[in-house]
């Protein structure tokens, strides 16, 4: 009887398992729906000498490019018309250095927040991390915009920075504060799935 009851237990999963495997289901579906369901396709970008996997049905401005810059933008699609801020998108942009010059992670930081301090005067760097992209070491930062007036936070910036090949490769997530952490994934899984062509 023992032998008996013993086996019929180890064929009923425990209520914490099931309690996982519920959790889990629950927070892909939430993701999902949140997301729109999105789907990705591997987009080959010439000028930038990368391919990424970017939401299918995203549209991209064109690709702006000069003898140094770089730039690919993705919009990110509008809930509604009454954005608070700004019409979020997600940007690839790779700097060339010119002859004679060199390309550093630092200066290349610093230039992005001198151009983000123009915009807006109350801006705050919030968190500034090592991680790595396209398989080099990178820099990872998060910049915050807040209201001239009330000093609320309206607006979230995601820089993520390395340098390859003397080249500086820039991935960056521009959203309002409410939508910020939405687009979050859609941003890491650009950033994990980015490779040189």
């Amino acid at each position: 009887q023992s032998k008996h009851s013993s086996s019929t237990h180890s064929m009923k999963p425990s209520r914490s398992i099931i309690t996982i495997a519920a959790s889990l289901f629950f927070t892909m579906l939430f993701s999902a729906c949140s997301l729109g369901g999105i789907s990705y396709k591997t987009e080959k970008l010439e000028k930038l000498g990368l391919k990424v996997d970017k939401p299918a049905r995203w549209t991209a401005t064109k690709t702006q490019s000069d003898e140094k810059y770089v730039d690919y933008v993705i919009d990110i699609p509008q809930k509604s018309d009454t954005k608070p801020t700004v019409n979020g998108h997600i940007a690839i942009n790779v700097v060339k250095p010119l002859p004679g010059e060199t390309v550093t992670i630092q200066d290349e930081i610093e230039g992005l927040k001198k151009f983000f301090a123009a915009r807006v005067q109350e801006l705050k760097t919030l968190e500034e991390t090592d991680t790595t992209l396209l398989g080099q070491p990178a820099k990872r930062i998060i910049l915050e915009f807040r209201n001239d007036e009330d000093k609320t936070i309206v607006e979230k910036v995601l820089i993520t920075l390395t340098v390859k090949d003397s080249k500086a490769y820039t991935l960056i997530l521009d959203e309002d504060l409410q939508d910020f952490e939405t687009y979050l994934p859609v941003y890491t899984k650009m950033a994990e799935s980015m490779q040189l062509l």
